[in-house]
């Protein structure tokens, strides 16, 4: 069985929902002097939340049982401790809740609104940056040796699943191979031009002028996208 461990502080809802979990120590041995985090565990009346301290083992290659166990194995992944498809997900999203994260820490959403006034009420401000299950990942990890533009679009690793990652790179193959198929047909038809073009392209003929092409009834045979206005054919044009 492969372990892992972690010990942290959990803050909970007025209800009991587990609103997130940090955990100040992760490691894949046995944790053998946790920190101390008296000064982490104070309850926020504003927020309605409580703290409590968390030491957690899990196991690596069984599904997650509860939300803590679910926030060990993003902490794990965000560390880079484990590889993102190295460890169990299955179900992770639905022991979760949807959080309203904000400048002030996690909340409730079951009475929020309330919540809002007292906080702006104490603090002034109060920015909220999202509602989800999920928070910005730099807000509890920021992994050794990254570059972070922008926290509001960083992701944990986690919840990249394999079908995003596909649908991503297919997303630019797709657009890489239909600019280099266009680019490759614009080199070749300048480069065979006098042998693709019908006819030449500034040869005019008045009695065929303004033609339709495939497209109508009206077309004139051999102009299949039509004529201009001297009659010129436009395929040979368009070619040139």
């Amino acid at each position: 069985m492969r372990r892992a461990f972690g010990s942290g502080v959990a803050t909970i809802a007025a209800n009991g929902d587990l609103l997130d979990a940090w955990f100040t120590k992760v490691s894949l041995e046995p944790i053998t002097a946790p920190a101390d985090r008296t000064t982490l565990l104070s309850p926020d009346p504003l927020r309605g939340v409580s703290k409590e301290a968390i030491d957690l083992e899990i196991d690596l290659d069984a599904a997650p049982a509860t939300a803590t166990d679910a926030y060990l194995r993003l902490h794990l992944i965000s560390h880079r401790l484990v590889k993102p498809h190295g460890l169990n997900l299955d179900g992770l999203f639905g022991l979760l809740t949807n959080v309203v994260w904000t400048s002030a820490g996690p909340c409730s959403l079951i009475d929020f609104e309330l919540t809002r006034g007292k906080l702006r009420a104490a603090h002034g401000h109060l920015t909220v940056y999202g509602v989800d299950k999920f928070p910005r990942m730099v807000d509890y990890v920021i992994p050794d040796g990254v570059r972070i533009a922008d926290a509001d679009r960083s992701q944990d690793p986690a919840l990249v699943t394999p079908k995003k990652k596909r649908r991503a790179l297919f997303g630019k193959r797709f657009k890489m191979s239909v600019g280099g198929t266009l680019l490759a047909l614009a080199v070749l038809c300048a480069l065979f031009a006098p042998w693709l073009a019908p006819y030449d392209p500034d040869l005019q003929d008045l009695t065929a002028r303004l033609k339709p092409g495939f497209w109508s009834d009206k077309m004139v045979p051999g102009h299949f996208l039509g004529t201009d206005n001297y009659g010129r054919d436009l395929l040979s044009r368009l070619i040139y």
